[in-house]
């Protein structure tokens, strides 16, 4: 496997701000807890290590043990799992919604970056252990983003009558998507996807995708946190109340956003007034506070003692929104870092102010690996083509214009017949100098036509060229679809499974781990040849 880069302002894959958040967040610090750096690691360490107290740790490891009591833990999460009930030990950590499967490659790519991170952490900062959390969303509600996927161009979707919270809906319906992928590689009887897709079941999905993704993940060390966890839940009432007597994160975020507006960055998400959910079977709805001091969920209503009562009897049907969800998490865990994609981390630069107030450190915060896989197939229709796989971040256009130009018989180059067609302009200009309006607007008229007709002459003969070279523009237009489908990078429409034709899942884990490089903010490309 060769591996290649090319720079995220060269790919012109990503806007100044985002490139601003990869490449380099010291113009970003009024926002940010330290900027992101290997050395900004101990300092990170020495804060987070100061005010994670030994309570927070003993919940971290009670509630986990909860989750893992139905999976036997492969070798590799069984160490991380002590190695968490130490005091030298911390969390590098992404996290994402509960995808049908698993999603676009990125979902991959960034649970491989923070394992990858970790590792290398560990040869930097020996005397602590690092070990690479994946938090599930399992309370996230939009099941229609995220109910179909497609691999070999078959789509595939549950259609699942649940609502609310994704991670407790039954699982009805879900074989039957099993049973479509497993005949996708019943030519394969031996491969490693089918004992990864046996783990994926469960009385509810958000168990399903728990042990789906632990198994998938089997050799990694991965350990994986569902923030839907009573003991969690408990252990973060303090903030929860203080949410509902304060509403403290509404004025945080809108003071911040206000600021990075101010210097014309782009603000992610809104804040509520009230930035909690209220879980019950088949809801996930907002808590709402009206002026009169009630509290409605739906259409009941509460007096803020109801609520504040509700919430220690039953903590954990209080679920956190997009703004509250990264405190829930850093309380929970010893996190130094947090690894997203660019427009997730956005919304991180609004919530410094929230975490102050809540009194928990704001971690380190790093945009994943981004990366494209080119099959040998695909390299093998770059390579006849004499093109290189950096021709393909331009535009079709520019791509079939330099293939062309690159041919014995060349394209006509009408640039000279440019310069000559406006030095014409500017001397039949000089003719109608005298001022006479009439005379000025016919030659006017005349010069349009020959403009016009100018136009004309260069798109036929753009067509002709074109025509000669059909099947190789063909060949073009359809390694372009593969890299950018429907004009968006692979990585984020693209299923994983799609790039493993023989199932052996597991076996390109293996091949795509060491092409991360977790300190590198390149885009890297997985050149595969035979």
């Amino acid at each position: 496997m060769l591996v290649e880069s090319i720079s995220r302002t060269e790919s012109a894959c990503f806007s100044n701000q985002q490139i601003q958040l990869a490449e380099n967040q010291t113009d970003l610090s009024n926002f940010l807890n330290r900027p992101f750096s290997v050395e900004n690691f101990q300092g990170q360490i020495n804060e987070k290590k100061g005010q994670y107290t030994h309570l927070q740790r003993e919940v971290l490891t009670k509630g986990l043990k909860v989750q893992y009591e139905d999976v036997k833990p492969h070798e590799k999460v069984a160490q991380a799992l002590h190695q968490l009930s130490l005091e030298n030990t911390f969390t590098v950590t992404t996290g994402h919604q509960l995808s049908l499967l698993t999603g676009p490659l990125y979902f991959i790519y960034k649970i491989l970056h923070v394992i990858k991170q970790c590792e290398e952490l560990k040869v930097i900062y020996p005397t602590y252990n690092f070990v690479p959390v994946f938090w599930m969303a399992s309370e996230d509600h939009d099941f229609e983003e995220i109910k179909a996927t497609a691999v070999f161009n078959q789509a595939l979707s549950w259609e699942a009558k649940d609502m609310g919270a994704v991670g407790r809906f039954s699982t009805v319906g879900l074989q039957e998507i099993v049973g479509e992928l497993k005949n996708m590689f019943s030519n394969h009887p031996n491969a490693t996807i089918f004992s990864v897709l046996e783990a994926y079941q469960g009385p509810t999905y958000g168990v399903a995708f728990f042990r789906f993704i632990h198994e998938l993940f089997a050799d990694f060390g991965l350990v994986i946190l569902d923030g839907d966890n009573a003991i969690f839940k408990e252990a973060f009432i303090p903030i929860i109340e203080k949410e509902l007597e304060e509403q403290f994160s509404f004025q945080a975020v809108q003071e911040t956003s206000m600021e990075l507006n101010k210097r014309g960055l782009k603000t992610q998400v809104n804040p509520r007034e009230i930035n909690l959910f209220y879980l019950s079977p088949n809801k996930r709805e907002r808590i709402i506070k009206h002026d009169d001091h009630t509290f409605s969920v739906g259409s009941i209503s509460f007096s803020k003692g109801d609520l504040l009562n509700r919430l220690k009897e039953n903590p954990q049907d209080f679920s956190p929104n997009v703004i509250l969800r990264p405190v829930y998490q850093e309380f929970i865990l010893p996190n130094v870092c947090y690894v997203g994609g660019v427009g997730e981390l956005n919304y991180w630069l609004q919530l410094k102010g929230v975490f102050e107030k809540a009194k928990v450190v704001f971690p380190l915060i790093q945009v994943r690996s981004s990366m494209f896989y080119l099959d040998s197939a695909l390299v093998d229709k770059i390579d006849g083509l004499g093109l290189l796989w950096k021709d393909f971040f331009k535009e079709k256009n520019q791509i079939v214009k330099g293939f062309i130009a690159e041919q014995g018989e060349s394209t006509f180059d009408f640039s000279r017949l440019d310069t000559h067609f406006n030095e014409l302009k500017i001397l039949i200009s000089t003719v109608s100098a005298d001022n006479d309006t009439q005379l000025s607007t016919a030659i006017g008229a005349d010069w349009s036509k020959m403009e016009s007709l100018l136009e004309t002459i260069k798109n036929k003969k753009w067509r002709a060229d074109k025509q000669k070279h059909e099947k190789a523009i063909k060949q073009i237009e359809q390694i372009k679809e593969r890299l950018f489908p429907k004009g968006i990078m692979q990585e984020r429409s693209m299923n994983f499974f799609q790039i493993c034709p023989d199932g052996n899942v597991s076996e390109k884990l293996q091949v795509i781990y060491p092409a991360i490089d977790p300190f590198n903010t390149n885009i890297q490309l997985l050149i595969e040849r035979k």
